[in-house]
């Protein structure tokens, strides 16, 4: 069936047909991704047709000015996701009120969102469709709110009482998810902002991620940036990595100085503090260790995983 509907793709009414059918039906393939048996083989078959369709820039462009194609794919993502959400344990867990990803789920440890992604990833290599997202302050507020749910996943708890002898393999779900949701799809819409002339997307980007981030931060109660759980690390913070590349990307290339976006010196202190601690849970000669299993060195933890 996929033969016969690609063969026919030089016929542009064909394809134009094709592609408007496909993305109007596209909310249902996250759905039969998360139930299917085998989702490997499902989500060869949806990439090698969606492929082919969004790699036309006009046609993609199309797709998502007629067909709010880049909403349906966001929410697509965010169903996907918000249907396999637990609390955050970071801090004090009684008063943290953040859901994040259960990275022990099917969904996350069989890569189920990848095709999703990869047409994400496909579509805003085009300029103007990554120029039309990063324009919609609704859009990035979806995006915002799907990165969300990656933010803080995956508490690294450190181990007093007993020896921990099997290391669960949550870990690898959790730095995959990472990269490929939310790495990729950054990494895309940086591409396009290389001068001046983009500036205002960057400054759209940058406020839609500070908010998320303040809501982040009141979300898990982290109101000072006294911490006293030095127990526990979690490596995954998206939202920060959105904020500091983008705001890099304004200073090296876009001509902005650093104190025009810097946010006030009370809410930059709170941003600070978590990526500090990854900083210091990676240091060998800091409390790297506390996280790692017995005989397990930084060196392949390193190189195995970051």
């Amino acid at each position: 069936m996929v033969c016969l509907l690609l063969i026919m793709l030089p016929d542009t009414d064909y394809k134009e047909a094709l592609t408007q059918a496909f993305v109007l039906h596209y909310s249902r393939i996250s759905m039969m991704l998360e139930r299917s048996t085998d989702p490997d083989t499902l989500s060869n078959r949806v990439v090698h047709v969606s492929v082919q369709l969004f790699s036309n820039e006009s046609l993609a462009f199309r797709m998502a000015e007629n067909l709010n194609l880049l909403h349906v794919m966001v929410i697509s993502l965010k169903y996907m996701m918000g249907k396999i959400l637990i609390q955050n344990t970071l801090h004090d867990a009684d008063k943290n009120f953040h859901y994040v990803v259960d990275c022990g789920r099917q969904v996350m440890k069989e890569h189920c969102y990848w095709p999703l992604v990869s047409d994400l990833n496909n579509v805003l290599s085009h300029r103007p469709v990554a120029v039309k997202f990063m324009s919609d302050d609704n859009l990035l507020e979806m995006w915002f709110t799907f990165l969300a749910m990656f933010q803080g996943m995956n508490v690294n708890q450190r181990e007093m009482t007993q020896h921990v002898e099997y290391e669960p393999n949550t870990y690898y779900a959790a730095f995959s998810a990472e990269l490929e949701a939310s790495a990729y799809p950054m990494w895309a819409l940086v591409s396009h902002l290389i001068d001046s002339s983009s500036i205002d997307l960057t400054k759209r980007v940058l406020t839609s991620c500070l908010i998320a981030l303040q809501d982040w931060l009141d979300a898990i109660n982290f109101t000072h940036s006294h911490m006293n759980d030095s127990m526990q690390v979690s490596f995954h913070l998206p939202l920060h990595r959105y904020f500091s590349v983008f705001m890099c990307q304004a200073i090296k290339h876009q001509g902005l100085s650093l104190q025009e976006i810097l946010p006030p010196r009370d809410v930059l202190t709170l941003i600070m503090m978590h990526p500090l601690r990854v900083q210091i849970s990676l240091t060998p000669l800091g409390v790297s260790d506390e996280f790692m299993q017995p005989g397990q060195s930084m060196r392949d933890r390193r190189c195995g995983i970051l």
